[in-house]
């Protein structure tokens, strides 16, 4: 569901992303897009109320019999799910608390809006490094909301009788917030307050990401794996121009390239997945220093088997029969000595986790992405099967 200078189209990048795994259905609510402006006897007022919007949301969900779905977007999220608990199992509320009523979340937003309207509309929307990069998307962006006979000036009642805590938390709707780090328009500190008031709900902060966190790319992925390359594309599916570089020419580069692309793309958060043979080849502690000393944080992910594993499997493939299958010794391929790889950036004061169970992973994640925004590179060292 698109917000409120938006669109059905707005969701270009996300669409395109996810539909190979999802089905992905979008909307235009009414006065946006396609959809026409609201007439009586369909509308509660003449204006664009946002009291009908859930309705809209709802009568999509009907019409296309959707079950178990996921409501993705802005503001009405919540408001819709507890109209049809039975079809939607879950909610990601991207920059908006949902229209949830609880008059310290109010009182916190209202701060919030408070201070954003004293920046250009376009500031509080896109980031200014966005806006110089990329005029092309930037004005995209705004010819958007040209396409909507409803203008923001027009909407009524966005936030009037939202769902309390108590009915979210009664409905059994999952609820993520995603906050962006540099929300103009919702702090990260309000998001934050309304994950630790709505108990079991999930909490995602976007590090360098504007309130319209869907319209920029904000992370790049450098990835120096091999045998886990193809889980690593899988699950990024980076779709944007400069958003992914593979490695290549010879293990042993990753953490250089990862810092250039730093050098180059500051505002961005770039991300290093590497496996733990070619960590080793890594010049890792004059490349840690280079990274504290030019103030270039990073996210180093590292797949972490204990074995060169692409050797070994050579050495199975082409030698069946040889002594290592009759001994089990496969020479030069263990890496179970070799300690754990997150100690080597204590000694530079950088974020490090080591991750030995599946539940612990995206705690892990988030506190070094935490990391990585406050300015610290974070190592993750993740312990794999296989």
């Amino acid at each position: 569901m698109h917000g409120s200078g938006g669109h059905h189209a707005a969701w270009w990048q996300q669409v395109a992303a996810l539909r190979e795994e999802f089905t992905v259905v979008t909307m235009d609510l009414r006065g946006f897009g396609k959809s026409d402006a609201p007439a009586r006897p369909h509308s509660s007022k003449p204006e664009f109320d946002g009291q009908d919007f859930p309705g809209d949301v709802v009568a999509v969900l009907d019409q296309e019999d959707l079950t178990d779905v996921m409501l993705v977007g802005q503001s009405i999220g919540s408001v819709a799910a507890l109209l049809r608990p039975e079809r939607v199992s879950s909610v990601a509320l991207g920059h908006s608390l949902g229209g949830i009523s609880h008059p310290e979340l109010q009182e916190l937003a209202a701060a919030d809006r408070a201070e954003a309207v004293k920046l250009p509309v376009i500031d509080r929307l896109l980031t200014r490094r966005f806006q110089q990069e990329r005029p092309d998307l930037t004005f995209l962006f705004q010819q958007m909301g040209t396409f909507n006979v409803a203008k923001m000036a027009d909407l009524r009642n966005l936030d009037t009788n939202g769902p309390s805590l108590e009915e979210i938390q009664n409905s059994g709707v999952k609820v993520a917030f995603l906050a962006a780090e540099k929300d103009a328009v919702l702090s990260v500190k309000t998001v934050t307050r309304a994950h630790e008031l709505l108990p079991g709900s999930h909490l995602e902060i976007v590090p360098d990401a504007p309130h319209s966190m869907y319209w920029e790319a904000p992370a790049i992925v450098v990835d120096e794996t091999i045998t886990h390359s193809r889980v690593v594309k899988r699950h990024v599916q980076a779709s944007d121009p400069d958003s992914y570089f593979y490695v290549q020419g010879g293990l042993g580069q990753g953490i250089a390239v990862a810092l250039g692309v730093k050098l180059a793309a500051r505002e961005r958060p770039v991300v290093l997945t590497i496996g733990d043979g070619a960590f080793a080849y890594n010049p890792v502690i004059p490349s840690y220093d280079a990274a504290k000393a030019y103030d270039l944080p990073l996210l180093i992910v590292v797949f972490n088997n204990r074995v060169y594993k692409s050797m070994n499997l050579n050495h199975r493939r082409f030698y069946p029969e040889g002594a290592a299958a009759e001994t089990g010794e496969w020479l030069g391929t263990d890496l179970h000595r070799l300690p754990r790889l997150a100690q080597f950036a204590e000694p530079f004061g950088m974020h490090t986790e080591t991750v030995d169970a599946p539940g612990a992973l995206a705690p892990a994640l988030e506190r070094a992405l935490k990391a990585v925004a406050e300015g610290t590179t974070a190592v993750v060292d993740v312990l794999v099967t296989r």
